[in-house]
């Protein structure tokens, strides 16, 4: 199978490589952001979608719902879940190998770190700045938005 995937899938594909380099400190909310990350590099290097789930603008950034509510129970406390192989069976090598570089570079940065980041980023200021209802958090930021942003960080270095 091709992309794109469903998030879930590729949120259980970065929790396998979070056991496997001994990780500890994988919570949702840093889940939350480098899903945004591989989608963004994705979009940007391969002009499709990596997964189908929309991200929205949350008051802490990025967030795809399906994978938010699926860890809600964790609160910050990080992800204990116990993924197979046959849990990410569907991901093709390619995809794989993606995945396995952009864990390397977002492995050993913290929740509040791309917090940081990610609320520096267009995709997710535009979105958060149009909020109509500011207790409202499924604002989507459309994957437009995101390729166009991680496009221009590609040509700019």
């Amino acid at each position: 199978m091709n992309p794109p995937y469903d998030a879930i899938t590729i949120a259980k594909y970065l929790i396998k490589k979070a056991k496997e380099d001994k990780v500890k400190d994988l919570t949702n909310l840093k889940l939350q952001k480098i899903l945004y990350y591989a989608q963004g590099w994705y979009l940007a290097n391969n002009n499709k979608k990596l997964f189908s789930d929309q991200i929205c603008a949350w008051k802490l950034g990025p967030v795809v719902r399906s994978v938010y509510d699926l860890f809600s129970n964790n609160g910050n406390r990080p992800i204990d879940m116990n993924v197979n192989a046959n849990d990410v069976s569907e991901l093709d090598q390619n995809t794989k190998k993606f995945l396995d570089t952009l864990w390397k570079v977002y492995k050993n940065m913290n929740g509040a770190e791309l917090v940081t980041y990610t609320h520096q980023e267009k995709p997710w200021k535009e979105a958060w700045s149009k909020r109509n209802d500011k207790d409202y958090e499924d604002d989507v930021i459309s994957a437009d938005s995101i390729k166009e942003y991680f496009e221009s960080k590609l040509k700019n270095g």
